[in-house]
């Protein structure tokens, strides 16, 4: 889909209430999250799109637009492009980060806000999150991690290379391994070509602090945080009690993926909140 001065893959599942879905990363796309948040189109119009620079949307080529503003323009620009008004707006990892950082600049947009296993919403809790998910990779894990990165077909980009070192690298990030195969990733063949453009977002990404800006929003929220998530559950905690409207939803038994490992009670909790504010059930 055209949309601003790029285009970008987009998925609709469903009809109803629009809501639309941020994937992780930066630099993942949205089919990992598809097979189990794709049933929420019973009663939604969910809406998933490759970020810009992300899995089937282009190439970005003008490292000027890679930042935060953009990113944020780019979910406007999307929006009005479907003809939308209002929506909710539903983030994951990386893309929960994005979904705060669109809250801030456009409540009036939003009809509510999910966070999934989020980013923190200041930079303080980074370091904390890096030793967590290092302690839980083992020496072994790292002599696998090696061999993965140090192949050949890694080093040329081979997108069946990429896709299981980036598959491993997620081993930790389960309470089960054995989810592990049923996170779907998608390289696509260009990879080797987006990697410049990342590093064009960390001074967006380099001390920011989002709490006071979301403490004023006045709009339902939901958080969900798996147990063993490597963000400490302090950091949602801290961000459920600034917001007037917030719910806070630990999930036992599950770490970053939580829609993989306990995706009957994810689909649960994403329904009930629904509920709750008069929205389609």
């Amino acid at each position: 889909m055209k949309v601003g001065d790029t285009e970008l893959f987009v998925r609709v599942k469903g009809s109803g209430e629009p809501l639309i879905v941020l994937h992780g990363g930066p630099g993942m796309e949205h089919g990992y999250l598809y097979p189990q948040m794709s049933s929420l189109g019973d009663s939604l119009q969910v809406i998933f799109f490759d970020q810009r620079n992300c899995g089937r949307s282009p190439v970005e080529t003008d490292s000027s637009r890679m930042n935060m503003a953009q990113f944020v323009a780019d979910i406007s620009v999307l929006a009005d492009s479907l003809g939308l008004d209002k929506f909710h707006l539903m983030g994951h990892s990386w893309g929960g980060l994005l979904a705060m950082w669109y809250a801030r600049s456009h409540p009036e947009r939003l009809s509510s806000l999910i966070l999934v296993n989020s980013l923190a919403a200041d930079t303080s809790y980074i370091y904390p999150s890096m030793v967590r998910q290092m302690e839980r990779f083992t020496d072994a894990d790292q002599l696998t991690m090696e061999r993965l990165t140090r192949s050949e077909a890694f080093q040329n980009r081979e997108p069946q290379a990429v896709e299981a070192a980036f598959r491993f690298s997620f081993a930790a990030s389960f309470y089960e391994r054995k989810f592990l195969d049923s996170l779907a990733l998608f390289i696509p063949e260009d990879q080797k070509a987006r990697q410049p453009q990342w590093p064009y977002l960390v001074p967006d990404l380099t001390g920011y602090d989002l709490y006071e800006d979301l403490a004023a929003l006045e709009l339902p929220v939901l958080i969900l945080h798996g147990q063993q998530d490597a963000t400490p559950f302090e950091a949602h905690e801290k961000l459920a009690s600034m917001m007037p409207q917030a719910e806070l939803r630990l999930i036992p038994q599950a770490g970053h993926f939580v829609f993989i490992e306990q995706e009957e009670t994810f689909e649960q909790y994403i329904r009930d909140f629904m509920l709750r504010g008069k929205l389609s059930p």
